[in-house]
């Protein structure tokens, strides 16, 4: 890459632009469930019904904002995916705060274009280091992924005390600041970014010649490979979701702990959040060695292990369950967003990328939606049955993904 100025110009620009849209799809992402509905009850007048209903709808309405972000990236590619995604933020940001006066609709309907402009930036972001890097894509998007991380792991709590500290509560400022960043995004993605290198006259990698795998026309898209695609990629995305969303904060208290092992497990956990920063990039540079499905396939071993350490979980936290605990966060946290995507480039392709996606994305944010309501609906009493579920999911992961190959014709 260093051999070319010009390309380190690009993926300089590109980068920094995948970095900040990260960090902020996370933002949006946690101000929808976290943030907003915390700051936005005290003298609102709304019941807590209200105020959970927008979340509830907010998690489909990013199912649906990946189905529309595919549609478009097959079309129009990755930078006019990252300017609507930035524009359908900064209109969410504008109604959160028209809604400050009593407006609900404003609330509702802002808290539904958050969540889908998280996916927009989500995707398009990644799309763009899939169609720029092919020998470098593990560690490039484990750079980028880091902003996603970095917001989870200490910007969320950070946001939480400005706002209930110098801010008095008040969300506004945050919210018109994200707005603010938004657009910054919007004018990297038209100003700096190309689709991809090609469009600049240049080749992936900063290399001087074409892909070698690119000298020919892609083979048409197997609706076998499709499929089994699904299966490997979806059951390791609902399994991580399982962990990260449900499982996790939830573990303590259904094995018996209560508040005590709550709060001695939460120091390990947010230690987990940190570690899930070098262990991200971690997985992209192993992907670029051992190859993405050898990732992949790495990654569902730890998920099954790390639902198996919560399978035996004891009712005392010591140090041993602690370490632990905080590397299968670190694990799931850090892995599944920079290993999946890239093992869906390797498995079909940087031409066939975002064909594939137009059933891939939203099928994996279905996925990890559904992953909460069905854990609560079996696992009510019955959190063994929701321990097999899970580990039979990353099982599955594995099993397919032995039957995937990458195509002779890319």
């Amino acid at each position: 890459m260093l051999h070319s100025k010009k390309f380190t110009l690009y993926a300089l620009a590109l980068l920094v632009t995948g970095f900040l849209a990260m960090f902020l799809a996370a933002a949006l992402d946690s101000a929808c469930r976290e943030l907003l509905p915390a700051f936005a009850a005290p003298g609102s007048g709304w019941s807590e019904r209200a105020l959970g209903l927008p979340v509830t709808v907010g998690r489909w309405a990013a199912v649906a904002g990946a189905l529309l972000c595919a549609l478009m990236l097959a079309r129009s590619g990755p930078r006019a995916g990252l300017a609507v995604g930035a524009a359908l933020g900064a209109m969410g940001c504008l109604c959160v705060i028209a809604s400050g006066r009593g407006a609900y609709l404003l609330y509702f309907f802002g808290q539904c274009l958050l969540p889908a402009a998280a996916a927009f930036l989500r995707i398009s972001a990644t799309g763009l280091v899939m169609c720029w890097f092919i020998r470098l894509r593990g560690r490039v998007l484990g750079l980028a992924v880091l902003g996603s991380v970095l917001y989870s792991a200490i910007g969320g709590s950070a946001v939480a005390q400005l706002a209930a500290g110098p801010l008095g509560g008040r969300i506004a400022p945050l919210v018109a600041g994200a707005a603010v960043a938004l657009g910054v995004i919007a004018v990297l993605a038209c100003a700096l970014l190309r689709d991809a290198p090609e469009d600049t006259g240049l080749y992936p990698d900063g290399s001087g010649y074409p892909p070698e795998e690119e000298t020919e026309e892609p083979a048409p898209l197997s609706r076998g490979k499709l499929l089994l695609a699904l299966l490997c990629l979806g059951a390791l995305a609902a399994a991580a979701a399982g962990w990260t969303g449900f499982l996790a904060p939830r573990l303590m208290a259904r094995h018996g702990g209560g508040d005590a092992l709550v709060v001695q497990a939460g120091p390990w956990l947010a230690l987990g959040a940190i570690l899930a920063i070098p262990v991200g990039y971690a997985f992209g540079w192993l992907g670029d060695w051992l190859g993405a499905m050898n990732a992949v396939r790495l990654l569902a071993l730890g998920e099954m292990a790390a639902v198996a350490f919560l399978w035996a979980f004891p009712k005392e936290l010591g140090i041993r369950e602690g370490i632990c605990l905080a590397l299968s966060e670190a694990l799931l946290m850090g892995g599944s967003p920079v290993t999946l995507p890239c093992a869906m480039a390797q498995i079909f392709g940087r031409r066939r990328y975002f064909s594939a996606g137009q059933v891939l994305f939203p099928a994996l944010y279905l996925a990890a939606t559904l992953t909460g309501p069905v854990g609560r609906l079996l696992g009510g009493g019955e959190r063994a049955r929701l321990y097999i579920i899970l580990f039979a999911l990353a099982a599955l992961g594995l099993l397919v993904s032995l039957f995937l190959r990458r195509d002779k014709r890319k």
